[in-house]
This record gives C-alpha cells, structure tokens and sequence, in this order.
C-alpha cells in the first residue's frame, strides 16, 4: 500500500491500529507514489500512504509533513491539491493540509472518557525502551556480507543473534529454538523467504501465528501479506539505523 493503491495489507494493520479514531495526525509524507519507485529504503512515507492509511483509520484530519527539500511552497501546494482531487468523492475526512513553518493549530479539550492511565503523567524517571539481551533473533540470509551486516545490527541492539544460511536449517532453527524475531533473504536458497513465512505460519501454536518475520529483498512483494510477513527491510543498501529502528520496533511488539 505504499503507493495509496489498495486495502491496507497486514502490514499495515498495526500503523492503522495506532491512527485509528485520532482528531488530528502528523505524518511525514515526504515522496508521491511516483517518486517512492527510486526512494524506498530512504525511510520515509508517499503522500498518497498516509492519506490513504489515514482515511481507512477514520482520522479527521492529517498535516503532511518532512516535505521533499527539493519542493518550494507551490509545489507542496500542487501535491496537496492533487491528493484532495484524487480523493473527491470518497467522503469528507480525512481533512488534508500541508504542515507549514510557523503554523499554529488550536485543539479543542477532549470530550470522551480519558485513558485509563491519564492521571498517570510522564515522568523524566520513567524507566526508557527495554534491555533487550532476553531476545533472540534469527538472521536467516546466504550472502556472508549481508548476513554479518544484519547480525551485526542485531547485536548493537543487545539482541542474542543466530544464524542460518538455508531455508530448511532456518525453519529448523525457528521451531526448535523460538526466536523472537525471524529476518529472512527473500531468495534464500531449499525454501525462499515466502515459503518459510509460510511454512512458520502453518505451524498451529500462538508462537508461530505472532512472532514477527522480516522480509529482506530488493523490493516488496505483493503477495507477502497472504505468506504472513510482518515487514520489509529494503536492500539498496538500507542504513544500518533505518534497520535497527525497524528490528527494534518489531522485537518490542513481539
């Protein structure tokens, strides 16, 4: 759904879940769908994805957001223009405006029932992101580079990384050892990445149903939402901190 074409997949059921119902999001939108083809581990959303995972989460209203440096005042304009249009006749929300410097915008005090830990406010002693050293992550990759590059990654993270360099070792080690992460190579030779998306998925115990797999490829894959994919890392090449805010993301949701 990175080019706004579409339902959301299962991979993005998690974004809209976070979206879902809010008055007002701020979400980067830097590249149109147009643009995403040369851009796609730069790590940044197309207009059109937002708006789109937006309309499908009931937002009000969405600011884009981390505009293109290449794009002047008018430009932005055009885009938001264009996306209001493509949308005419689909409904009213979401409301769609480009984030401006100097901008101010008034929020009205909410109305409905507060969270349930609303009397509870952050505090600078509140303890941060995990120790993750309990984890454990398997890097299921044939290329050496690429396999040390991500295990590598992984290990700066404090993850315990373990490595397969087959499909069939690699589902071995998944049922047995119970990883909490799966990255797999797309082209992994005995079973691909999606046969072994697959075949985990198959496997009738809650473990196999939620542990997160990610898929390292060239490029997406419309068909891995079916195998059971969690998410994509981009090979072209991606940065080192583009996959550790990736990995860490789906090692805490796990």
């Amino acid at each position: 759904m990175a080019y706004g074409v579409g339902e959301p997949s299962a991979i993005d059921q998690a974004h809209l879940q976070f979206l879902a119902g809010a008055d007002l999001v701020i979400h980067d939108a830097q590249y149109t769908a147009d643009e995403y083809e040369a851009k796609t581990s730069w790590g940044h959303s197309t207009v059109e994805y937002a708006v789109e995972i937006a309309r499908h989460a009931g937002v009000q209203s969405i600011a884009l957001t981390h505009h293109d440096p290449l794009r002047d005042d008018d430009a932005v304009d055009a885009v938001v223009e264009r996306i209001k249009t493509r949308l005419n006749g689909q409904g009213e929300r979401p409301a769609i405006f480009a984030a401006a410097e100097g901008q101010v915008l008034e929020l009205a005090a909410a109305t409905g029932e507060p969270a349930e830990d609303a009397d509870e406010p952050f505090s600078a002693l509140t303890p941060g992101l995990p120790n993750l050293s309990e984890f454990s992550a398997l890097v299921a990759v044939s290329d050496l580079n690429l396999g040390g590059m991500v295990a590598g990654v992984i290990i700066a993270e404090g993850i315990r990384a373990e490595r397969a360099t087959d499909g069939h070792s690699a589902l071995r080690m998944v049922l047995s050892d119970r990883p909490s992460l799966v990255i797999v190579e797309s082209d992994l030779p005995g079973i691909d990445g999606l046969g072994l998306c697959r075949a985990i998925r198959a496997e009738a115990d809650a473990y196999a149903a939620e542990v997160p797999i990610v898929i390292i490829s060239d490029r997406e894959d419309p068909g891995a939402a079916v195998a059971g994919a969690s998410a994509w890392l981009i090979a072209k090449p991606f940065s080192s901190i583009y996959a550790r805010t990736l990995l860490r993301t789906w090692i805490l949701r796990h």
